[in-house]
């Protein structure tokens, strides 16, 4: 009987671990096949229009986000510049202010050194006066004791004295005159005050005035909403004495033209006899003195009523007079009162203004000032578009004027005044002519 194990022969194991590697090894080629399929069908997908598509759709997805992220850093970098730019024209804005005043300052010291120096002038011409007088009283004395044949020693001694102490006045009359030429000659070169300012200067100054206006228009009346017909403002118009004017009256400038272009200086009231006569006599020297004759006695005489205290509280009252009527017609455009606040502040800056203008009188030169009418062709010589986006225009005109324009004619000195220089251009919105 024969019985049949299930356990194999040594044969067979022998063989086992061959056929465990020969499983694996078929095992592996058909992970093989496997990924090779794969591959095959990842390529074959990928080269479908599908996948075209999509891979298509990638790159211009990503393109759009490198042109987004391209724009994005550019209008940052962009952004930059004008933050910095406007810190530097601050700061430049502080450091013509400083220096302003500190021109103001030194012109007061040279003022104070003129009057010091005009007062010992006057003492030594006194003195002056008092030893020649001393002087011709001596020598007359002196004449009168003198008869020929009657001189003692005693009598030529003291005629020698006398002729020492002659010799010495005459010396010291000699010295004055030497000091006096010198102190005058000191008063009309050293402390001689020029008030001739440069363009630049004015420049600067009636830009940062037209800053504080813009500023004080924004702060006083930021709520205002002019949504209303233009018929509609020139009804609230009419009861402004100025209403004649409306097509000006855009900008609260118009009133300050009253300022500077005010007839030998600003702040002179006709009602007073002494202003009346004044006035009248500016005309008559204008009217026979040539330009620079007349440049130099206006800029003396400016400079000579501005310091009179009487002149001084005309000016007070004329400053409050423009405050007024600036916010009498801006309420009546806009229905908001500015308050004590917003009219004490706006004082402030119309005194600035007439300073200002004084100091534009202190000059020899001409100065005109031109803010023109709406509807005037726009004069790239003369006028800048404020606008935001401003577009070449083939035809345009005045819509809006915010500022006035300065132009100066002749020099420091009043010479050659076919000389023309636009200090500032006015600030004007534009409109394309209608065709």
């Amino acid at each position: 009987m024969t019985t049949e194990s299930n356990q194999p022969s040594a044969g067979q194991e022998d063989s086992l671990p061959d056929n465990a590697a020969m499983s694996a090894l078929h095992g592996e080629e058909d992970s093989q096949m496997q990924l090779d399929d794969g591959t095959i069908s990842s390529a074959k997908e990928q080269n479908s229009p599908e996948s075209q598509s999509g891979r298509a759709n990638s790159r211009s997805t990503s393109s759009k986000f490198a042109n987004l992220r391209a724009a994005f850093e550019k209008d940052t970098s962009t952004d930059g510049p004008p933050k910095r730019n406007f810190t530097r024209s601050a700061e430049c804005g502080r450091q013509c202010q400083d220096e302003i005043g500190k021109l103001r300052d030194e012109r007061d010291r040279e003022e104070e050194m003129k009057i010091a120096l005009e007062e010992k002038c006057t003492k030594l011409e006194e003195e002056l006066e008092a030893l020649e007088q001393q002087q011709t009283r001596g020598q007359k004395e002196t004449g009168g004791f003198s008869t020929p044949g009657k001189e003692t020693n005693g009598t030529n001694g003291q005629e020698h004295e006398e002729a020492r102490a002659s010799n010495a006045q005459s010396d010291e009359v000699h010295l004055l005159h030497q000091q006096l030429a010198e102190l005058k000659k000191t008063i009309s070169t050293s402390t001689r005050m020029s008030s001739s300012v440069t363009d630049s200067t004015f420049a600067q100054e009636m830009g940062i005035l037209h800053h504080e206006l813009q500023n004080w228009i924004v702060l006083n009346f930021r709520r205002a909403k002019m949504d209303v017909a233009a018929n509609e403002l020139c009804n609230r118009l009419e009861g402004t004495g100025d209403f004649e004017r409306v097509a000006w009256l855009q900008q609260i400038f118009l009133f300050l033209m009253d300022v500077f272009c005010a007839e030998l200086v600003f702040g002179l009231n006709e009602g007073e006899q002494w202003c009346a006569d004044l006035l009248k006599a500016a005309d008559s020297m204008q009217k026979t003195l040539g330009s620079q004759a007349y440049g130099k006695w206006r800029a003396a005489t400016v400079e000579a009523v501005c310091q009179s205290a009487v002149f001084q509280d005309l000016l007070q009252k004329a400053n409050e007079g423009v405050a007024e009527s600036i916010c009498h017609s801006l309420y009546k455009l806009t229905e908001i009162d500015a308050g004590g606040g917003g009219k004490t502040s706006l004082i402030g800056i119309i005194k600035r203004a007439a300073s200002l203008a004084h100091l534009f009188s202190f000059q020899q030169a001409q100065y005109q000032f031109i803010l023109p009418n709406p509807g005037t062709p726009f004069d790239a010589e003369t006028m800048e578009n404020i606008a935001e986006d401003v577009e070449e225009l083939s035809s345009s005109v005045i819509s809006c004027v915010t500022f006035p324009s300065i132009i100066k004619s002749g020099d420091e000195c009043g010479d050659n005044t076919h000389l023309r220089n636009v200090i500032m251009k006015s600030r004007v919105l534009c409109r394309e002519v209608e065709s």
